[in-house]
């Protein structure tokens, strides 16, 4: 009772914050527009819920919307220049929540992971997250511990701030753990052959709307549910997140179907099969070309594992290779001769074109190669731990400007490897290349010990997975979390239908030595890559190096009738100031309509090396909404780069407050920031007039005296 009651607890611990966390991310990363919460919403909760009651529905819920939820925000015309979450990571998180509720109430058991790959995969994820949660301290600027909160600091010269980098963080840490925590949910379950039939008539279902829809896409509309990038080069995605996620999973899912037809009897035999001509139809209109070599490798291992299934003579078995490899030449050939107007043959037909042309490199590997390049010297520059978790994308433009390249877009290395060793180091890459080999000797074990009547599935389920290798060779699939749950849950069928999987436990000692050896590993990365995101990754240190102006909170510049320029606040708000003069003068406008009954206060802060130190300068008050300008004496900080830190008291919404056709959240207006070496007053007109570049526009040079309420 004892033991039974402890192993809930952990389920307990977790599903509390589990929950608090899932509605602030949602709050956060969810577009709540009405329409698109009212088709994603019911799906997702639906999920959750169908977890909690019974895990066999939950599950046969996830497989059946993962493949079909992905486009939904493109409906609603949110697309990817508007930062959001992937429904399918939202759809995941849901799932994962559902089933810690189960786990907390008792309604199912603790795992008990027996499978040897779940060693290695522990000791990489255990990586990522100390990766992760160091880099997100990086990118907060050690919030809480050195900073006072989390600014909107610039991170590289493309003008991405932090709140960008933090998201590219936490998205890539969700993007490594959601998978794993898919295949350890459903692993057990679809060791039951009833259910896994379910499971895969479900998916078929899902696959067939998505065909279905793609089908819209391909003869009514391709801007229907599609992003403005691919709709430009005629790349349909059907319901997937993009045309390379929808060319990926029918590239997987076409051998799958094919052994699925081999395997199953009656209607659901048929079903696969037209399933799998269905895909092959739609996979042109898709246009990926890696996802068609993926393809053609996955087809010809399904040929070789069928060809040794059968239990013939060898010479008949030679007999039967030489007749699938010209089928499979023959069907190319009439394949690209009624394709040859689609999308994926002039795109390969460019690709051949081009090639001959320019037989370099860069050309044959679409110019991926300046990517490797920036990852390779992020690995030279640091070996171990990499520059962090989600943070090559953020890195890039900086490591393409050092390295004298011009910067024409961001984007993953496009290999998955690479972007692990750039991001997660030599250790990462040993953690992950460990966990592969264990993936594929289980798989093998599997293949071995698999019954005669489910080796054609298994052959089919193990194409699939070889289709997405060859895949991840050329692209990550950061983003594409519905990828990486059917990867995932490809994996799971593979290990369940084959036979057994357990592996006995490791004396108790070796155990300990394991796990001892995996913590010191993790503890030695972790502290090295804390010395670098403190010192050479800091944004301290990248501010100096690649000489960025760190402005934040500041929205964008406008102008009085009068000529004189300013910026609106929020809440907060930071002025990178270089003090070669010692009076600072600071011009401030509060425009709050209810400003005299409630005065708007504004704390003025100097901050230095960002946030080591951070002294208060004044507390202003404001009672009147017209321009007033104060003056600092900054005489001992001359020479030094700092911040001027605004906090405002309160904020006001135009749009709210007066119905004015204008969101935005407006703190104060901040002029232009002008240094003096001098300020004369005049006792008379009761004025300061400062000496030296004086602002133009600006009451003629005038600074006026300060509020007799404020401070400093």
């Amino acid at each position: 009772m004892e033991t039974a009651a402890r192993r809930r607890i952990w389920p307990l611990v977790l599903a509390l914050p589990a929950f608090l966390g899932f509605y602030l991310f949602y709050r956060k990363y969810v577009p709540l527009v009405l329409p698109f919460q009212l088709a994603l919403a019911p799906a997702v909760f639906a999920c959750l819920l169908l977890t909690v009651i019974r895990l066999e529905w939950g599950i046969l819920s996830f497989v059946f919307l993962v493949p079909l939820v992905n486009n939904l925000p493109y409906l609603f015309g949110i697309y990817e220049d508007i930062p959001h979450a992937p429904t399918a990571l939202v759809l995941v998180l849901a799932f994962v929540l559902g089933w810690l509720v189960r786990l907390a109430r008792g309604g199912e058991p603790a795992p008990r992971p027996s499978l040897p790959l779940l060693r290695p995969l522990g000791l990489f994820l255990t990586i990522v997250a100390a990766s992760g949660l160091i880099t997100l301290f990086r990118y907060a600027d050690f919030f809480p511990i050195r900073a006072d909160g989390i600014y909107e600091f610039l991170v590289n010269v493309k003008g991405v701030r932090a709140g960008g980098a933090l998201m590219s963080t936490a998205f890539s840490w969700l993007n490594y753990w959601s998978g794993p925590l898919v295949f350890l949910i459903v692993f057990p379950r679809l060791r039951s052959p009833q259910f896994r039939r379910r499971v895969l008539l479900s998916l078929s279902i899902a696959a067939s709307i998505s065909l279905a829809f793609s089908l819209l896409q391909k003869y009514h509309s391709l801007s229907l549910g599609n992003t403005p990038f691919f709709i430009r080069f005629s790349q349909i995605n059907a319901t997937f997140k993009d045309a390379n996620s929808l060319a990926a999973f029918l590239a997987c899912f076409i051998p799958l179907a094919l052994g699925l037809a081999l395997t199953c009897r009656g209607a659901f035999r048929w079903f696969s099969l037209f399933l799998a001509a269905f895909s092959l139809f739609i996979l042109p209109a898709a246009g990926s070309r890696s996802s068609l070599a993926a393809l053609l490798f996955g087809l010809a291992l399904l040929g070789l594992l069928m060809i040794t299934t059968v239990k013939v003579r060898a010479k008949k078995k030679i007999i039967y290779a030489i007749v699938f490899l010209l089928a499979l030449a023959i069907f190319l050939s009439l394949f690209f001769l009624l394709e040859s107007k689609s999308t994926l043959a002039q795109r390969v037909s460019a690709s051949v074109s081009r090639l001959s042309k320019d037989a370099s490199l860069d050309g044959f590997f679409n110019k991926r190669i300046r990517f490797w390049r920036a990852a390779g010297a992020m690995v030279k520059d640091y070996p171990l731990t990499g520059v962090g978790l989600g943070a090559y994308i953020i890195e890039m433009p900086n490591q393409l400007q050092k390295m004298g390249f011009k910067f024409r877009q961001t984007d993953s290395t496009q290999n998955y490897l690479v972007q692990v060793a750039a991001e997660l180091g030599l250790v990462g890459l040993l953690a992950v290349l460990w966990t592969i080999v264990g993936i594929l000797k289980q798989l093998w074990r599997s293949w071995a010990t698999c019954p005669p009547e489910k080796k054609f599935l298994l052959a089919g389920t193990l194409s699939g997975l070889a289709a997405f290798g060859i895949n991840f060779g050329s692209n990550t699939y950061i983003g594409a979390f519905e990828i990486k749950s059917l990867l995932w849950l490809l994996l799971a069928l593979a290990l369940a239908v084959g036979g057994p999987y357990e592996s006995p436990a490791p004396a108790k000692k070796r155990g300990r030595n394991i796990f001892l050896l995996g913590l010191a590993v993790v503890i030695c990365f972790g502290g090295v890559h804390l010395w670098n995101s403190s010192h050479s990754l800091s944004i301290g240190r990248r501010t100096a190096d690649l000489k960025l102006s760190q402005d934040f909170g500041l929205d964008k510049l406008e102008k009085t009738e009068a000529g004189f320029e300013f910026r609106w606040s929020g809440k907060s708000a930071g002025l990178a100031v270089k003090i070669d003069k010692p009076i600072l003068v600071l011009p401030l406008l509060a425009s709050h309509p209810d400003i005299r009954k409630n005065p708007v206060k504004v704390r003025v802060y100097l901050v230095k090396d960002f946030f080591k130190e951070k002294k208060l300068v004044d507390v202003i008050t404001i009672r009147e909404s017209r321009w007033e300008t104060y003056r600092y004496d900054f005489s001992g900080e001359k020479g030094q780069d700092v911040i001027l830190l605004l906090k405002v008291s309160r904020t006001w919404n135009p749009q709210k407050t007066l119905g004015a056709p204008d969101p935005r959240n407006l703190g104060v207006a901040i002029g232009r920031i002008d240094l003096a070496e001098n300020l004369v007053f005049d006792p008379v007109e009761d004025q300061f007039f400062f000496l030296g570049n004086s602002q133009k526009g600006q009451e003629s040079g005038v600074a006026r005296r300060k509020n007799k309420d404020s401070q400093g």
